[in-house]
């Protein structure tokens, strides 16, 4: 039997047996080579007729993390020294004076709103509660309640225009901190929907995805619309590509980030365009959070793990950081100063020992 391996300017190789061929659509240049995803590596390998292919994505050594410029994994490094626990630091701060879960947190003008939440972990128990964090001073200050409980599937933003907004699918309050009031006659969302996720960008706020009726394991979404304060209306946007609900979303500049299924996507609200980014080491579909400060955004998932990440557009590559010291279901966080502030939430999820918390906790990168 005669065989022949023919290449081709393509990358695709052709093995001949006998007269018949068999096509390779390699993925990677030759055995032992590696590949960056996300934080983690694949390796090129070769099967039996010799074509090339990436083995499943599979964690670093310890300390080290997969760097997009040398596509293999290299020590952590912070501001070029060698680390072994992640890039930055955490410290706790002043517990919230009520401990709850299912709260917002936005930040504004220096301090930290929470609001809403529920105060114990099954039961209808919802609290309109509001709490201001001053990180400055490290101390917490009460204000006005909403008009009724908030309990759960709200999310919370602050567009830039010194308010505070709370969207759900059948109501959207306005609160404004320097007169210490709310507003409750605001439009309502044009389709009804929870578990979605929102992010501000341009002094619009961008309600993305979430799940449909019965809500319970509803149907995802990929509908994307955005409220705008100054004319207290709603339009519709181009729909993400991958239909998502229990997601996270950061915007940068122009840019919203958010995480679809196993995968990064980006919006760039000036232009309407979205674009696929790199892979994601957290998912959609569980209890996901994240922030942006500066030029990277950070991503975490509040359920699985106390894994930390963040996401450098420059590089398209996230990396791993010092994770989180515990370990709370639908917690709040937002950022300020610099500094990332997770707070509340809901500890041992799922277990007879499940209790509702007052934790905070403070990132600093």
């Amino acid at each position: 039997m005669k065989i022949a391996l023919i290449a081709l300017g393509s990358g695709t190789l052709l093995l001949s047996c006998g007269g018949s061929t068999q096509s390779c659509s390699n993925t990677c240049s030759h055995v032992a080579a590696t590949q960056c995803s996300g934080p983690q590596v694949q390796t090129c390998t070769a099967d039996a007729n010799g074509c090339l292919s990436l083995s499943a994505a599979s964690s670093c050594p310890a300390g080290q993390s997969c760097s997009p410029d040398k596509n293999s994994c290299q020590a952590d490094t912070c501001d070029g020294v060698a680390v072994t626990a992640g890039c930055g630091t955490w410290a706790t701060r002043t517990s919230m004076p009520t401990a709850r879960e299912h709260l917002g947190a936005v930040a504004l003008g220096g301090k930290v709103y929470c609001i809403g939440g529920a105060l114990r972990v099954n039961g209808n128990s919802g609290t309109n509660k509001v709490e201001v964090y001053d990180p400055v001073t490290d101390v917490w200050t009460t204000k006005a309640n909403p008009p009724y409980p908030i309990l759960d599937r709200f999310k919370i933003a602050a567009p830039g225009n010194g308010r505070v907004y709370l969207f759900r699918d059948d109501w959207t309050l306005e609160y404004d901190p320097a007169a210490d009031t709310w507003i409750t006659t605001k439009a309502v969302m044009p389709t009804p929907r929870q578990d979605f996720t929102v992010s501000s960008a341009g002094g619009k706020v961008y309600v993305i995805g979430g799940s449909t009726a019965p809500y319970t394991n509803g149907a995802s979404l990929q509908v994307v619309e955005a409220y705008d304060p100054a004319a207290n209306s709603w339009s519709s946007k181009p729909q993400i590509p991958t239909a998502v609900q229990f997601t996270a979303a950061a915007t940068i500049n122009t840019v919203i980030y958010v995480i679809a299924s196993s995968s990064l996507l980006a919006f760039d609200t000036s232009t309407n365009v979205w674009s696929t980014k790199a892979p994601s080491p957290v998912s959609s579909g569980a209890d996901l959070a994240a922030v942006a400060v500066g030029r990277k955004a950070y991503f975490w998932d509040n359920l699985n793990g106390t894994q930390f990440f963040a996401y450098d557009p420059s590089t398209n590559a996230f990396r791993a950081l010092a994770p989180r010291p515990t370990k709370r279901f639908w917690s709040g966080s937002d950022t300020t100063d610099g500094k990332i502030y997770v707070i509340g939430g809901e500890t041992n999820s799922g277990s007879q020992t499940a209790e509702v918390s007052s934790l905070v906790e403070q990132f600093t990168p």
